[in-house]
């Protein structure tokens, strides 16, 4: 304790208590303070000023927001809303939407807002175009035919005869797809992958009005290379199950399906109700025709393949053939599809006259068996509801 005469009278002695009891007494002494009513700050944010004394039932919390030092704002968690998930957005906190890339709109409740990512978001462009129309009129303007001795396939005559036909090129590699809207592609999910992981949408171009993949001649006007604007891999596909090998990918920009006959989508299963057993179905893509020199074919190659009713013939009895699979072949005779026909389609004329996309490219045998007759491809009709989904949500 030190003493201090300065303070005292007479004979009297002042005894000071040193400073830091002093300073506890007087905090002691103080009334507790409390928060004043919320602050405009916090309420905008959607959150309400309490005591720092209190805790907050929310995790995210903002000193800031509220006037003194002992006051924090609780905000309140975002509630999902029907309006922006339709949309393609994620309801998130005020202050933490949106980010790079993302934009937001006022379909949440206050305080919150609807983060919908900036590539997502596209204006949908409706067009009457009839899908699924095959060209059978040879176009004297497009790249003739190769003279190429094909195994166990054709060339696809005329070459522009499945205007839906894309190539899809991640970096690196080639894949098939098909056009489904003038917007959206589909194709085989692991066509999207680079060491397991999704790839950037940066790397992935589509390719349409093609016929011959080494020639950028075509259609004039029309054949052009397209960058991905979003890849949409299906969220439970299994690479090594082979499970839900199904993806979309957004075009950057719109295409034209009624300018040109050569330009046009293939149509969608109606349901989900026809397995299609027992069809004749058409594989068509730009895979290699030989299992020995594995080089892509130059130009859209097709053959015809029937659809079986089960998959107990595939030469590995190991593989897991589910409900979202369908096997395409003879085990008696070669015709497959094979590497490089990956994403691509298999479809089917119906009764009137338009082609149904039935099945994806998907995998086959490996080892001896090796497109030897026999492959497995992605049941289209199991995946509408995903597809019409996804296709709804990300148009704004």
């Amino acid at each position: 304790m030190q003493l201090d005469y300065a303070h005292c009278l007479g004979e009297k002695t002042c005894c000071r208590l040193p400073t830091f009891v002093r300073n506890s007494m007087l905090t002691l002494k103080k009334k507790k303070r409390i928060c004043k009513k919320t602050s405009k700050k916090c309420k905008k944010a959607g959150g309400k000023c309490q005591s720092n004394t209190k805790e907050c039932k929310s995790t995210v919390q903002k000193e800031d927001l509220c006037n003194g030092a002992s006051c924090t704002c609780c905000l309140k968690e975002c509630k999902q809303k029907k309006k922006c998930k339709k949309a393609g957005g994620v309801c998130k906190l005020n202050d933490q939407c949106c980010g790079r890339g993302q934009i937001s709109r006022p379909l949440c409740k206050r305080g919150c807002q609807c983060c919908i990512d900036n590539f997502v978001c596209v204006t949908d462009i409706k067009q009457n175009y009839t899908c699924g129309i095959a060209n059978l009129e040879i176009n004297t303007t497009t790249t003739p035919l190769t003279n190429i001795k094909v195994i166990e396939g054709k060339p696809v005559e005329p070459p522009h005869k499945y205007p839906w036909m894309v190539v899809i090129e991640p970096e690196g590699y080639l894949c098939g797809g098909s056009i489904i809207s003038n917007h959206y592609v589909i194709t085989a999910a692991h066509c999207l992958l680079e060491e397991n992981c999704p790839i950037s949408p940066d790397k992935v171009v589509v390719k349409v009005g093609r016929y011959n993949v080494n020639h950028k001649e075509g259609i004039p006007g029309f054949t052009r290379t397209i960058k991905a604007a979003k890849c949409i891999i299906h969220p439970e596909h299994n690479e090594t199950s082979h499970e839900n090998d199904i993806a979309l990918i957004m075009l950057s920009e719109h295409l034209d399906l009624i300018a040109h006959k050569d330009i046009g989508a293939i149509c969608l299963p109606a349901d989900d109700t026809n397995m299609y057993s027992g069809y004749n179905g058409t594989v068509s893509g730009w895979g290699t025709t030989s299992t020995v020199c594995l080089v892509p074919s130059d130009i859209l190659m097709e053959v015809s393949l029937p659809i079986l009713e089960n998959c107990t013939s595939y030469p590995e009895k190991e593989a897991n053939i589910t409900e979202n699979m369908l096997c395409a072949g003879n085990f008696n005779d070669i015709k497959d599809s094979c590497a490089g026909d990956s994403g691509g389609p298999l479809f089917i004329e119906e009764n009137n006259g338009k082609n149904t996309l039935v099945g994806i490219v998907s995998f086959g045998p490996v080892g001896e068996h090796y497109c030897s007759g026999i492959g497995v491809y992605t049941r289209v009709s199991k995946y509408l509801d995903w597809i019409k989904y996804t296709l709804n949500s990300h148009n704004c």
